[in-house]
């Protein structure tokens, strides 16, 4: 259910096949068999999302264009048998009611496929313009969105707890770019890290990663040697110009120390 450009028109193809069959094979109703094939298709979504649970609004959006899909048929199947029977009876509102539910399910469905898959996809090349020579666009959702809120509570108090027992370390760190960071240049980020009294941490290890939040994909992490008392360094490059996000740890023994910032880079001169 992931991939909704392939389970949305395979499981439109298979109800129709379904509800064609039934109606052939098996002596009910229009609204009998609408009933049972609704049925047998909530059964195999359900199944598909506890298996692999793409989010409730990918599954929503499945349950409302394959009902919607149980629905068009059968209102069509109906016309088709009442046209047979010399009945000749239409009216505007269930084609306009669909029309509504149609419209609104396709917008959805075109905005979460561009959030799962940004502009690089199919449905973003076809809505958004096509670039100009030398332009680019970036706009990718590359991360993981975890469902287990009880998993995010925990995570979310562990992190309060981490924060209050930082700033009761009271450690005084500095940071900053010997030289303003251009796209694809190296440059040397400086640290320097003392105790609440002024004495320098010698810290087993210093780590982070600089995140770029257009494309995850140009993230970078680095690791920081040191370069005397309490002080550490690391020649990063960031290959596009822009805001990007920065994560450092910091850890001497059991002790763990992390700072969250921002960080400008220009686009390279020349």
């Amino acid at each position: 259910m992931q991939n909704l450009l392939l389970t949305i028109p395979l499981g439109i193809v298979l109800i129709l096949l379904m509800f064609m069959l039934l109606r052939r094979i098996i002596r009910l109703s229009i609204l009998q068999i609408a009933l049972l094939v609704s049925v047998a298709t909530m059964f195999v979504v359900s199944i598909a999302g506890a298996v692999s649970w793409p989010g409730l609004d990918v599954f929503a959006i499945h349950i409302a264009i394959f009902l919607l899909t149980i629905y068009i048929a059968s209102m069509l199947a109906k016309q088709k048998q009442d046209a047979a029977g010399g009945v000749a009876k239409r009216h505007w509102g269930p084609v306009v009611i669909v029309s509504f539910f149609a419209v609104v399910i396709l917008v959805n469905t075109i905005f979460v496929i561009l959030a799962d898959y940004g502009t690089d996809s199919v449905i973003g090349r076809w809505i958004l313009p096509k670039q100009h020579a030398g332009a680019e666009i970036h706009s990718v959702f590359t991360g993981n969105v975890s469902h287990d809120f009880r998993e995010k509570e925990q995570q979310f108090n562990a992190y309060q707890e981490q924060r209050e027992i930082q700033q009761q370390r009271g450690w005084q760190v500095d940071y900053g770019w010997r030289d303003l960071p251009a796209a694809g240049r190296p440059a040397v980020l400086l640290l320097s890290v003392q105790d609440k009294h002024g004495q320098a941490v010698i810290a087993d290890a210093v780590k982070g990663m600089f995140y770029f939040p257009g494309d995850g994909r140009l993230d970078n992490s680095f690791i920081m040697h040191a370069s005397g008392a309490g002080k550490y360094q690391a020649e990063v490059m960031l290959m596009h110009a822009g805001r990007w996000d920065m994560v450092l740890h910091i850890q001497r023994g059991n002790e763990q120390h992390e700072i969250r910032a921002t960080t400008d880079v220009d686009k390279p001169k020349g």
